[in-house]
């Protein structure tokens, strides 16, 4: 436990490259890419300004055993209250996006692709049934997680294959094990 924990911490390779290379959100041609999702106001000042947040709060972000030593002194750090990490709408963790009625997050979902000028929404976090890749809002979200770990009952394999050139989008499936 102790080397991987060492391995996601600032000093740590996997902890290094999260933290200096990795960014939270994409935008790839006209399609934004984000693991839960994001949100109107993650991108109001656009999504390099997200990123560089992100990426800020994570290099500032100290050791576990730092930050437990916070936390027994009723300090608590940003990691834990920033609303791009935490919350209804985190970027991180929030199941919005896939699981309320699209009566209710559609217009939020079309107003966040305005603000980025995409024509749609890529995401994962929520395990889709049966290993199958979702869509709603009329195909502008895309719910990718098929379930590839097999300690949630998974064991699927799928990817989406956009093909702007022809303006078709595939979903791909690989046989389960």
């Amino acid at each position: 436990m102790e080397s991987i924990e060492y391995a996601f911490s600032p000093e740590g390779k996997i902890g290094k490259f999260m933290r200096q290379e990795m960014n939270l959100t994409m935008v790839v041609d006209d399609t934004i890419y984000a693991h839960a999702g994001v949100f109107p106001e993650h991108v109001a000042e656009g999504v390099d300004k997200l990123n560089e947040r992100a990426r800020q709060l994570l290099l500032d972000t100290p050791s576990v055993e730092e930050l437990y030593q916070l936390y027994l002194n009723n300090i608590t750090h940003p990691i834990f209250t920033d609303e791009i990490f935490l919350g209804n709408k985190s970027a991180l963790d929030n199941k919005y996006l896939s699981d309320y009625p699209e009566s209710e997050m559609c217009s939020v979902l079309e107003e966040t692709l305005k603000l980025t000028n995409t024509k749609r929404m890529i995401v994962g976090h929520t395990v889709q049934f049966y290993g199958k890749i979702n869509t709603k809002c009329n195909n502008k979200l895309i719910l990718i997680d098929v379930g590839i770990s097999r300690c949630i009952g998974g064991g699927f394999y799928g990817y989406v294959e956009i093909l702007n050139d022809k303006k078709e989008i595939w979903a791909r499936y690989l046989k389960h094990n």
